[in-house]
């Protein structure tokens, strides 16, 4: 049996989550996908994962990207927060992809602005040189953390940060969505190593690099019976054909 879920820092990310609910999109999943990155021992180099760590070996990436893409992205994610410390709703707005009218409401400023110095706060635990991954192409950028073993909860897991952003207008990012420790647990009987292993790394890996997990586009393992499973192709990005990959359209408002 395996089951995933996010880690909980505190409530740090869970107060996250609602910031981002409030200013990016609705937050639909307390865990979310990841994919294999890399051939050599991953251990805790994520800030955002737990302290106590062990190892796992995963297959090589089909390829990463680096440099101006990954430089702007971050610039764009390090100004949202400077907003957010601001307590600046307008100049948030500007930076998101999705808003919902609740930090729109003059009388929950104050609840608002709690919100945002929890997400200055979460923002603290992301560091750029973890983000190792880019993905890219004309309308959307995914940034990913290697994966992190961690069985420091009680289960063998592994964690990942992920920031999604959209392109808008004259190639303006907008942040959709971020988490720096989705994860993913395995909570089955069998204390064999190598299985672990083989388990969480199916747990994760996402052939298309897309954004979700092969596991949530197929409906199998943990998205077995879940409304979070999407019935996407694990093969291919855009699903549908609409020009947005299937792991950022399922943070799109419906």
């Amino acid at each position: 049996m395996a089951r995933r879920k996010t880690y909980s820092l505190v409530a740090l990310v869970i107060a996250a989550a609602i910031i981002v609910v409030y200013f990016v999109v609705s937050l639909r999943s307390a865990s979310r996908t990841g994919d294999v990155t890399t051939e050599s021992e991953v251990t805790s180099t994520s800030p955002a994962a737990p302290s106590a760590t062990t190892s796992i070996t995963f297959p090589p990436p089909k390829g990463s990207a680096a440099g101006a893409s990954k430089d702007r992205a971050w610039q764009t994610l390090q100004e949202y927060l400077t907003r957010a410390r601001a307590h600046d709703i307008a100049g948030l707005k500007e930076l998101s992809y999705q808003q919902s009218a609740a930090c729109a409401d003059p009388e929950k400023k104050e609840a608002c602005f709690g919100l945002m110095d929890d997400v200055v706060e979460l923002g603290k635990l992301m560091k750029e040189n973890d983000y190792v991954h880019v993905w890219e192409d004309g309308k959307q950028i995914i940034l990913a953390t290697a994966p992190v073993r961690n069985d420091s909860g009680g289960s063998p897991a592994v964690f990942r940060g992920f920031i999604y952003f959209v392109k808008g207008p004259s190639n303006v990012l907008k942040i959709l969505y971020f988490d720096p420790a989705q994860g993913w647990f395995y909570t089955g009987g069998q204390t064999d190593p190598d299985f672990v292993n083989r388990r969480l790394n199916s747990m994760v890996l996402d052939t298309d690099q897309d954004g979700l997990t092969d596991e949530q586009e197929l409906c199998t393992g943990s998205y077995l019976n879940e409304s979070d499973c999407t019935h996407t192709d694990q093969a291919v990005r855009d699903t549908d054909g609409d020009g947005w990959w299937d792991g950022v359209e399922f943070y799109f408002k419906k």
